[in-house]
Parts: C-alpha cells; sequence; structure tokens
C-alpha cells in the first residue's frame, strides 16, 4: 500500500502543563509531554512499526510509516498518552498517503525527503487543523456529590490520599507528581556522576545538562531543583519576587507553510529546536551561575516548558531582564549567523518575541501565567506592524514586562491603557513598552548606571507620580521639582538619558562637543516622539525605569 505521512499534535499542551499551581505538578507534566513526544513517539514509529522520523518536537511529530500500519500506529500513541498521563493530556494524529509520483518505499527515503509536495504538505497540515478543532466526542465520568475531586486540579476525581499533605490526588496529578521525583532523581544522578536507572530517562533534562556541560557550567554535587516557588524569593536582592519568562519564536507557522519538501520541513524544524535549547543553555551559562540563597545549593533558574519554538523559564527577579533580552539576542544570532541583518540581504529572519512578569512568589502560577501569555501576546502584535522602512537590527524581536503590584490588572492591555491617555492635540505614552533589543540594552544600561549612582527609592516614586498625571502641566513641573532635588551629576544623568533617546529610536549618546546633533524635542520628562493625524505623541522611558530599578538595578554585574 506504499507509504503515509502521520502527523501529531498534543492537544492542550498549556491546560495540562499549568492546570495548577504547584510547581511539581507543572514541572512532571512538562517533563511527561516532553517524554512521549521525543521518547515514546519515536521509538513506536522506528522499532514498532519500522518508520522514519521526520521530527518531533514541542509536543508534534511528522513520521513515515507503512500506510497499512499509519492508523494502529497513531492509535497506539493516543494510547501512551491516555495511559503516562492518566487521562489528563490527548493527542490528535492524522493520516496523509504521499503523492501520485512519489516513491512509495523507504529504500528510496533520500528521493522521498527530496520529492516537492507542496499541497500534500499544506492538505496535511488544514487535516490537523481541521482534526483538533472538531475531537471525538467522550462519555463523562459518572458524577456523583459524594466523589471527591483532586486537591490541585479540581478536574478529576480523587484516588489517593497523601497523609503528609492532608490532601487528596487524582491520578493524573499523582502521575505528575512521581514523574518529577523521577527527574529530580536522574538530575542528581548525572551531577554526581553515578550510574543511571535503566528503566528512565528525562530526553529534555539531558538534553539541557549536556549543553550545559559544554558550556562549562559549574554544578556542584548537591545542587537540586528549587522546591517550590518561594525558593526564588531567597536569593539576594530578589525582595520575595520572581521572575517568569515566556519566550516564542515569531511567524514559525507562516514559515512552515513555506516548505515544500520533508528534507526542508526536517531541518527547519531541527535549526529552530536546537537554537531554542543552546540559546537557553547559553543564557543560563553566562548569567545563572549557581549560588547558596541560604543554606542549601540550588538551580537559579527552573525550565517549565521547553521544545519547538517555546521556553517557559523562572528565574530570580533581579535577572529576569537581563536574562529575557540575552535569550532574545542569542535565539537571533544562532539562526540567522553571526552578522547582523545591516545589509538587509536575506530574504527571511528568525526572531522570538519575549514576555516577562515580576511578581510576589506566594502570587498564584495562574494568574502569573495568564499575565505573561497577555504580555507574550502584546509583544508579538507589535513586532508584527514593523513595516519595511521600519526595520530594526533585531528585525521582529520584542521584549514586554510586567510588574505586579496589588492592583494590578490582569490583562496587559488594560494596565497599558492606564499608562496611555489622548487628548485633542497630544497624546501620552508613560511606557515605551514592548522594546526592541536595542532600546532594552539602553533602558538595562541605564539601570545599572543609575544603581550605581543610588538616586534613592522616594525620589524615583515621585517621579513616577508626576509622569502618571499624564499632561505638560502638572507632570512637568512635579518632575522638574524632583529633578532639581538631585544632586547635580545625578541630574545631568537622568536629563542625559532622556534626551539620549531620539525619535524612532535609534539611540544616540550625547555630545557635549555638538550638543544639538541628535537633539529631539523634549520636555522634561517627556520626549516628542511623533505625530499621528496632527497629534503629537509624547513618551517616555523614565517610568520603565522606575519599576524595574528596584528588580536590575541592584543586581551585581557589568552590565549587558
Amino acid at each position: 500500500m506504499g507509504l503515509s505521512l502521520v502527523a501529531l499534535d498534543t492537544d492542550h499542551i498549556k491546560g495540562y502543563v499549568f492546570g495548577t499551581n504547584r510547581l511539581k505538578e507543572i514541572r512532571g507534566a512538562s517533563s511527561l509531554l516532553d517524554r512521549l513526544n521525543r521518547d515514546v513517539m519515536r521509538k513506536l514509529a522506528e522499532k514498532s512499526y519500522d518508520g522514519v522520523t521526520i521530527y518531533v518536537n514541542g509536543g508534534s511529530g511528522l513520521f513515515l510509516i507503512d500506510s497499512a500500519k499509519a492508523v494502529e500506529f497513531g492509535t497506539q500513541v493516543q494510547r501512551e498518552y491516555r495511559r503516562l498521563t492518566a487521562g489528563g493530556a490527548s493527542i490528535t494524529y492524522v493520516v496523509q498517503s504521499l503523492p501520485a509520483g512519489a516513491p512509495d518505499t523507504l529504500e528510496d527515503l533520500e528521493m522521498i525527503m527530496r520529492y516537492p509536495m507542496p499541497n500534500t504538505l499544506a492538505l496535511l497540515r488544514y487535516r490537523l487543523r481541521e482534526q483538533k478543532g472538531h475531537p471525538h466526542a467522550h462519555i463523562n465520568e459518572p458524577s456523583d456529590p459524594l466523589m471527591r475531586l483532586c486537591d490541585s486540579c479540581g478536574i478529576f476525581y480523587a484516588v489517593e490520599r497523601v497523609p503528609i499533605e492532608e490532601a487528596y490526588y487524582c491520578q493524573s496529578c499523582l502521575n505528575k507528581q512521581v514523574e518529577d521525583g523521577d527527574v529530580k532523581e536522574y538530575i542528581t544522578t548525572w551531577i554526581g556522576r553515578q550510574k543511571p536507572r535503566k528503566d528512565f530517562e528525562s530526553p529534555l533534562w539531558k538534553e539541557v545538562l549536556e549543553r550545559l556541560q559544554r558550556y562549562n557550567y559549574y554544578l556542584p554535587d548537591d545542587t537540586e531543583r528549587p522546591e517550590d516557588l518561594n525558593v526564588f524569593g531567597e536569593f539576594r536582592q530578589a525582595k520575595d519576587y520572581l521572575g517568569l519568562i515566556y519566550a516564542d519564536a515569531n511567524g514559525m507557522g507562516k514559515k512552515f507553510e513555506e516548505l515544500s519538501t520533508l528534507r526542508e520541513v526536517q531541518d527547519f524544524a531541527q535549526k529552530i529546536d536546537e537554537a531554542v535549547y543552546w540559546a537557553m543553555c547559553k543564557v543560563i551559562s553566562d548569567r545563572l551561575p549557581v549560588k547558596e540563597p541560604r543554606e542549601s545549593r540550588v538551580f537559579p533558574f527552573d525550565i517549565l516548558l521547553i521544545g519547538g519554538d517555546d521556553i517557559v523559564l523562572v528565574t530570580p527577579a533581579a535577572q529576569a531582564m537581563p536574562v529575557a533580552y540575552a535569550l532574545a539576542e542569542r535565539f537571533y544570532t544562532l539562526t540567522n549567523g553571526e552578522q547582523r541583518q545591516d545589509s538587509r540581504e536575506q530574504a527571511e529572519t528568525h526572531s522570538l518575541s519575549v514576555g516577562v512578569v515580576l511578581a510576589p512568589t506566594n502570587y498564584p502560577f495562574s494568574l502569573m501565567f495568564n499575565l505573561v501569555e497577555d504580555t507574550l501576546k502584546f509583544a508579538k502584535m507589535d513586532g508584527s506592524k514593523v513595516v519595511e522602512q521600519e526595520k530594526h537590527a533585531y528585525e521582529k524581536t520584542r521584549i514586554n514586562f510586567l510588574v505586579v503590584s496589588g492592583n494590578t490588572s490582569q490583562s496587559f492591555g488594560k494596565v497599558y491603557k492606564l499608562l496611555h491617555q489622548k487628548k485633542s492635540q497630544h497624546s501620552f505614552y508613560a511606557t515605551m513598552r514592548p522594546y526592541t533589543l536595542e532600546q532594552l540594552k539602553f533602558l538595562l544600561e541605564m539601570l545599572q548606571e543609575g544603581s550605581r549612582r543610588a538616586l534613592g527609592r522616594t525620589k524615583l516614586h515621585q517621579l513616577r507620580e508626576a509622569i502618571l498625571q499624564l499632561n505638560l502641566s502638572t507632570s512637568v513641573t512635579e518632575s522638574l521639582a524632583v529633578l532639581r532635588s538631585w544632586k547635580e551629576e545625578e541630574r545631568d544623568f537622568v536629563v542625559k538619558k532622556v534626551y539620549s533617546t531620539e525619535r524612532k529610536y535609534p539611540l544616540y549618546e550625547w555630545d557635549e562637543q555638538n550638543p544639538a546633533a541628535p537633539f529631539p524635542v523634549v520636555t522634561f520628562p517627556w520626549l516628542v516622539d511623533s505625530k499621528e493625524k496632527d497629534i503629537k505623541q509624547y513618551r517616555t522611558l523614565l517610568l520603565d525605569f522606575v519599576e524595574l530599578y528596584d528588580f536590575v538595578a541592584q543586581e551585581d554585574g557589568d552590565g549587558i
């Protein structure tokens, strides 16, 4: 019967991984899906069904399987998902025959890989989307008021009581906890160079630890994963806050649609997947060395999700913004070559958008994740607006952030609206978010220099209140009053940084010999950015500077 393509894609990954607020279950769910995707799925295809793997990452996979066995293979993968996750996660598959005229035996594998089949691949993607949008109907479990729901996820019925925690868990959550324990043991064994278990291997941490070793990342033998999110509040200068980073590559779906052969699909998927791993491990190696946050050594980070083109990472709050910057820059370099796009010669580029949320360690994780998703979405939307004449060195790369306080809305869009006011002749933006890499580099350097000058929190927050007036009378008057209260060198530092932000954001340094050269129109603290329909737009980065001052500026370092 020849060969068929079998495409699989995990359903509702984020709903399964981030379905609870407990760190061990989040990590266990992520590890389970990664193992199912990269290990179980591949072994089933290659060993049990004599198939060929085109790619497996990010919860999806594409395989070449004998047409007579294709449906059975897809069904078997679904069974394994149900078994290992206790029904918590599922996967969708579709089978598509190779086009007429294509070689149909694995003996001609190289010819198949290079055979143009754009219509077949497009049909496969469409059928997979259609199938995921219309899942098979299922019968609900019996319900009874005396049946207790899981104390963690609240979805499935509890099957076991854990006396130590005085809690009842469903089988799905128990499987996540067991997986997390196995991964901890795997990491400890790997670090201690002990003989590993034969019945368990973590594909995710195997890749991470081997790459960190290549970067000479020092891991003491007693280093452990964080027990819970509260650990991140114990790192120096973290102020009981943590940083949640969500990075996602831009336009990957569209780029896949432009590929016409299986070889191109395989090479592209591998290139992006490896770039994500290498970029993350390089950033960890450079910026997150293992330190002692009290009595024990723990990783100063935790990986909650990685694969395909996604990264969800937790770090101490003081390092979150520099890590986000380095992650986006490194990914761009790895996927586009060492040379920047100054010549604009290449037709396509690959870039990341990154959302960062700085929140208290006791903040409900589900709310924190919703915020970082919304923050990332805003960054991606802004990057997609780039037009030809406004290209930046890093193309559509955008980094957005949000600091959670007592009255923070659960929507970044609503927060952004509070920082924007439009009047008849003026439009005020009390932020420059989301940031390009050039802008963020400028802001991070400004933060570190401001920290060395010890500008003082009281004056900075007075400046913040003045800016939030969002007008040219009160805000300017109050800002100038704060400015006069600083020492001369501190005042010069703040003013010069505001004056160094030119229209359209090429960032120029202050030139004392020719002060009028790149001299934008500034009404402190506002910068005249541009005109839109005869309405002047005023912007400032000082509010962002104040919000990040406590989290970025005080961490030791030499800048970026």
